[in-house]
């Protein structure tokens, strides 16, 4: 019987597989790092890609972040729920309470021209509340009985205007509308 450490045979194809191994993986590195510099040089002679509400709203619908918008003004409350596009419903303030968790749809929202590719300040809207049906004048209680009615008071909320005083709603400032009168209607995504 032969001792397979002594048998030169046996020891010479260990080596050139040993060998063979560690030039693939040499080359390898060597070709991931030639791809990683072109990938890294191409990226910046290009640039920054230019910002278009197109691109922005397929970056939103690509990192998951949920859409919301200011729906343009109904002639009353009573059309609110409505009111927004096929694929979004009339909001309820706590569903929209925290603006930095939702990306703003300017391909259907009411924008201003500093509002870019966010939600308008200072432009109220009709908001759902959760309260039971109610058509008196406090804000987080009345919603025109259920946006039903076309007497009465419903809640509206707008992005304030002025940042050096306090919102009264987390960043919201909070009011009431007639519910006969025109206003825009705060949608959100399902």
């Amino acid at each position: 019987m032969t001792d397979s450490k002594h048998n030169p045979r046996t020891r010479q194809r260990a080596e050139r597989t040993l060998v063979i191994d560690f030039d693939l993986s040499h080359g390898l590195l060597v070709v991931l790092l030639v791809i990683a510099v072109v990938v890294a040089a191409i990226m910046l002679m290009r640039g920054p890609a230019p910002a278009s509400a197109a691109d922005e709203q397929a970056l939103a619908a690509a990192d998951g972040m949920r859409r919301f918008y200011l729906a343009p003004a109904v002639s009353n409350a009573t059309q609110a729920i409505g009111g927004c596009e096929t694929g979004y419903h009339f909001a309820s303030l706590w569903e929209i309470l925290d603006t930095s968790n939702f990306s703003y749809d300017t391909t259907l929202g009411v924008f201003t021209g500093d509002s870019a590719s966010g939600p308008p300040s200072g432009m109220e809207g009709w908001v759902r509340t959760g309260y039971v049906a109610n058509n008196g004048t406090t804000p987080g209680q009345a919603n025109c009985n259920a946006w039903g009615a076309t007497t009465g008071s419903g809640t509206t909320v707008r992005l304030p205007l002025n940042w050096a005083t306090d919102s009264e709603l987390h960043v919201w400032d909070v009011g009431t509308a007639a519910c006969g009168a025109a206003a825009y209607i705060w949608c959100v995504e399902d």
